[in-house]
């Protein structure tokens, strides 16, 4: 980068090797005609003006007060034709140029010169990768009436991309590490608590955190005053960005869209457009003078203050200059400005903020304050975001976005500039990857664009989803009537454990306010009238339930002070208290997992059922809601009264698998329904292998493969158990169970076995309860993987049949059915199968039998993966085949 001359960047990204002195832009007012002159030999001070021939210097001329300019108002004039071109200060106003706006060398463009755009800008500066960013803004300046606020850097998205591009260091000098502590109250100010204070996530203002970014990457690959007014399709592949400054740009191999929520690259890619939700905040200021500025202080510190409560919020929050800004939010129409309050009269605004009702008129005094004695224009902040499932589009080649172009929402987990840099870091990444930068053939390069976009595009889309969500279930909670409870009580459930180091990874999501925290150290602090709920012991964590979770499993300190209880502890995944429905859960394993949730406590499980049972919930104390699989509304409806997190279905799905389509569009559809786990439970179907079945009128895997794609096309994070055979039929009655007798293969009662094939292929076999407690544990993961596998054993038919004649002391007798006979839908009958045709014809049940005894034999129902879920839990230990056996067929002692 040419630090603001022409000097030689140094990539390390840690500062500048300079021969010269770092150029300035100095504005002078001469009568009323602004002057900006810039000088690349030297630094310029005021009144010190002088021009070398080894000096290039541009003037802006501006019209002045009797409005005419000199020499005129669209002329700029450059002195000295040696100029770099481009080599503008970011701080300098440069009138459009048209010459250099035909076809552009870099190969990227950058829409958005905001701290997306310029985190991915300079990330691609460091990886060699050209590029050119194009912004509206006619320079870096802020303007008096919007600096941006003040922003928090997450440890794990917005500073991972800092230490990508090298700023980590400069960034840490400027950003506010005191100024993480939040403290939370109602409207009345008789409950508050602070949070907050180590948290490692350190403010820096909007401004700062541009300039940062501006500073790193070449001046001149920056072009200011140019705002989108449409981009069109060119020749051949090529598109055209058209500008509102009259001027064009082509010959771009990707154009990646971070200009904002109202983006002029998304229409390119989606038709959805951000819907307004509800609420805004309106913004105003405090000064160093102000008469409520000590009592900001106090109260705020170098953190922030909301006060919570009656469907309204106050905030008050410090920035980098020590004032503070003031945010009010309402719930209110989106012409509430237009039709209500005139923000134009800040006097006006100020009373009618605090005398009607619908306002702030029953707020507590010293809260009113901030409001009456807060600095005007007031600047209206309507909340929009994106809908959920708007993100996720066809690929559209040499086109992406990121950021708030891609998913904007509303501010209230705190993300939005986190995710928005985490999306540059990706698709940095990911271009990197792809080898992009040593690249030279187009078409080549092209092409690896393409699969570097469509790998950041996949991941995106399910964080973005879910981003979006979880702003909406925390919206709920900050407008609450009694949003100060809420809140204190989203962030009692969300201290959890760390277990069986399972939270290695820095990016992990908790849910609720910090999402991205593995390990995020809380000190909260409990003030007055704070209710925490029912509890047994305070060195127990706290649910709403009033349920604690065992010492051994969480790191906490607790100790009284100051009249309140104040403790720290380690946020980590696994929010309990969250409701967890079970659809088939009245019998096999569905059973079998809804009371494994049950015993191990903190989660509300729910059985749902096709018919009411309340001999099973007198039995289980489990709660058994009645539904209608066929009604995606009445679903919905069920999943929204009780704020479902997580659906399991259990479902017997055979040929009609819309009873789990539409469970699945009716968690879409929930806001507060995050994830799935569909009813596969055996093996990784394909097609191919469903298809065997579908001619014989008994679908097993199709309707499983509909559910996957649709939940591929959904926003829920869900994941595919695979646990081979269960192992449940071999041991009944002794052994546990809830499934339904299905004997195949090998009959011990009877002392028979007919085995598909020669026998020799190993088989997985899995009991449902040791199924069911993996499951559970699999609650608390942070981030579940698409597969999920369980493995009881791995053995042969033929060992099994040895096992099974070793414990009953007798030898069986034996057929081995061939593949050829096993394809014409044929089995050797065993004693107990005519039990069972009462529930399935002979025939189909042959020809199931006989499907089942060719994916033996070829080896389909041989788990092999790289990762189980046994590996992740060990202390977790499934039964083995010769446990169960013995346990159901072995002597009595």
């Amino acid at each position: 980068m040419n630090c603001g001359g022409a000097d030689k960047y140094d990539r390390s990204g840690e500062g500048c090797q300079s021969t010269s002195k770092i150029s300035d832009s100095v504005r002078l007012a001469q009568s009323s005609m602004a002057i900006i002159l810039r000088n690349t030999s030297g630094r310029i001070q005021p009144g010190e003006i002088t021009i070398s021939s080894s000096s290039s210097l541009e003037l802006v001329f501006c019209r002045n007060q009797s409005g005419h300019t000199t020499p005129s108002s669209t002329t700029q004039t450059k002195i000295m034709e040696s100029m770099y071109q481009g080599d503008i200060s970011p701080n300098t106003r440069r009138t459009p140029d048209t010459q250099d706006m035909a076809r552009i060398s870099a190969s990227i463009a950058i829409i958005g010169a905001g701290p997306c755009g310029l985190t991915f800008a300079r990330l691609l500066e460091k990886n060699n990768i050209d590029f050119v960013v194009f912004e509206k803004d006619v320079d870096s300046t802020p303007t008096p009436m919007y600096q941006g606020g003040t922003l928090d850097l997450h440890g794990p998205s917005g500073q991972q991309a800092l230490r990508s591009a090298g700023l980590f260091e400069r960034f840490s000098k400027l950003a506010r590490w005191d100024a993480t502590k939040f403290v939370v109250q109602d409207s009345t100010c008789t409950m508050k608590a602070e949070f907050g204070q180590d948290r490692d996530a350190p403010e820096i203002d909007r401004f700062q955190l541009r300039q940062l970014l501006l500073d790193s990457i070449p001046s001149h690959k920056v072009r200011w005053g140019h705002g989108v007014r449409t981009i069109e399709k060119g020749s051949g592949s090529d598109w055209v960005i058209k500008f509102t400054n009259g001027t064009s740009a082509s010959g771009f191999q990707l154009i990646v869209g971070a200009d904002g929520a109202w983006s002029k690259v998304r229409p390119l890619l989606t038709t959805a457009r951000p819907e307004y939700s509800g609420k805004m905040f309106i913004e105003g200021r405090l000064s160093h003078n102000n008469p409520s500025y000590s009592a900001a202080l106090e109260l705020s510190g170098t953190g922030n203050m909301m006060a919570l409560g009656n469907g309204r919020t106050v905030s008050v929050q410090q920035v980098s200059d020590r004032s503070y800004r003031v945010y009010v939010g309402l719930v209110a129409p989106e012409n509430l400005t237009k039709t209500t309050l005139d923000m134009a009269d800040t006097e006006a605004t100020r009373q009618k903020l605090l005398s009607s009702p619908q306002f702030f008129a029953d707020f507590a005094p010293e809260l009113q304050n901030f409001i009456s004695n807060a600095e005007g224009p007031f600047r209206p902040w309507h909340l929009y975001r994106m809908p959920v499932s708007s993100v996720n589009w066809d690929r559209v080649p040499g086109i992406t976005l990121l950021g708030d172009a891609a998913h904007v929402s509303t501010p209230f987990v705190g993300e939005g500039v986190n995710m928005a840099m985490y999306d540059a870091l990706k698709l940095a990444e990911s271009i990197a990857k792809h080898g992009v930068a040593v690249l030279t053939e187009k078409a080549q390069r092209a092409s690896k664009l393409e699969e570097a976009i469509k790998e950041y595009e996949t991941e995106m889309f399910g964080r973005a989803q879910d981003f979006i969500k979880r702003c909406i279930m925390s919206e709920e909670v900050f407008f609450a009537e009694d949003g100060a409870q809420q809140f204190v009580n989203m962030i009692s459930q969300a201290v959890e454990f760390q277990h069986q180091g399972l939270f290695r990874e820095e990016n992990q999501r908790v849910g609720g306010i910090f999402p991205e925290y593995a390990t995020l150290v809380v000190c909260f602090q409990i003030l007055t009238g704070v209710k925490l709920n029912k509890h047994r012991q305070l060195s127990k964590i706290l649910t709403t339930s009033g349920d604690a979770v065992s010492e051994t499993r969480l790191r906490e300190q607790v100790w009284r002070s100051q009249g309140g209880v104040e403790f720290s502890a380690e946020i980590c995944p696994g929010l309990t208290s969250c409701t967890i429905v079970v659809a088939g859960g009245t019998r096999g394993i569905g059973r079998a997992i809804a009371e494994a949730i049950n015993r191990k406590g903190g989660y509300r499980v729910k059985i749902l059922s096709r018919s009411a049972n309340p001999a099973l919930q007198e039995e289980t104390g489990i709660e058994v809601i009645q539904v209608d699989y066929n009604s995606v509304s009445e679903l919905t409806k069920v999943f929204d009264d009780n704020e479902v997190d997580t659906v399991i279905s259990t479902l017997f799905v055979t040929s009609d698998g819309s009873p789990q389509v539409n469970m699945i569009r009716a968690a879409e559809a929930c806001v507060h329904t995050r994830r799935f786990i569909p009813s596969v439970w055996g093996i990784p179907y394909s097609r191919e292998s469903s298809s065997q079945v579908t001619e014989r009128q008994m679908t097993i895997g199709q309707s499983k493969l509909d559910a996957v794609e649709d939940l591929e096309n959904s926003s829920l994070e869900y994941t595919l158990y695979y646990v081979g055979y269960f192992l449940d039929f071999w041991g009944y009655p002794r052994v546990k169970t809830y499934q339904i007798q299905n004997i195949i293969v090998v009959d011990i009662e009877n002392n028979r076995a007919a085995i598909p094939g020669k026998g020799d292929t190993p088989v997985t076999f899995t009991h449902t309860l040791d199924v069911a407690e993996f499951v559970v544990a699999s609650l608390e993961l942070p981030k579940w993987e698409r597969e999920s596998y369980v493995i009881g054993e791995n053995v042969t038919w033929n060992e099994f049949l040895r096992i099974a004649e070793e414990v009953k002391g007798v030898k069986f007798e034996v057929t081995y059915d061939d593949i050829d006979f096993l394809k014409s839908g044929k089995i050797t009958e065993l004693p107990s199968h005519p039990s069972l045709y009462g529930v399935m014809p002979k025939d189909q049940l042959q020809a199931l039998f006989a499907t089942f005894g060719i994916w033996f034999e070829e080896g389909l129902y041989h788990l092999e993966p790289g990762t189980t879920l046994n590996q992740l839990f060990p202390v977790i230990k499934a039964r083995t085949v010769k446990e169960v056996i013995q346990a159901g067929w072995g002597q009595k002692s």
